[in-house]
């Protein structure tokens, strides 16, 4: 094998050096695109549900005020409100299900739904008292 000269050397490492560079920039841009792609999706799904998730925790406690005051005056116009409250809060829930969260979020919604849905039963067993 033929002994490289100092330039053949030099032009050898530089060579080296470009196509590590080279190879750099092209990871650099494929995670990055990976990494829109995942921001985007995020964006379109993850980020509204954070959003509706604090109406809903915000209509939650509104709708507890209500039942609250309604029990506390025994009023049955008190206790419509409230109703209508819960029903908003159900609506909010059912689209943060719609926007796919996924199994596991879903199903915790799913449940805190069923506790919330107005029941006009409770209502109404509620004012014979």
């Amino acid at each position: 094998m033929k002994r490289l000269g100092i330039s053949a050397k030099i032009w050898l490492s530089v060579g080296i050096f470009a196509a590590g560079y080279v190879v750099s920039i092209g990871l650099g841009l494929y995670h990055g695109r990976s990494l829109e792609s995942s921001l985007t999706a995020s964006a379109s799904t993850l980020f509204p549900a954070a959003q509706l998730s604090q109406d809903s925790v915000a209509g939650f406690q509104r709708m507890l005020k209500a039942y609250n005051d309604a029990v506390l005056m025994e009023d049955a116009g008190a206790l419509d409100a409230a109703a209508q409250e819960a029903a908003q809060l159900d609506k909010a829930l059912g689209k943060l299900m719609s926007l796919g969260i996924g199994e596991q979020r879903s199903r915790k919604v799913r449940g805190v739904r069923g506790v919330v849905t107005p029941s006009r039963r409770r209502r109404r067993r509620f004012m014979a008292r």
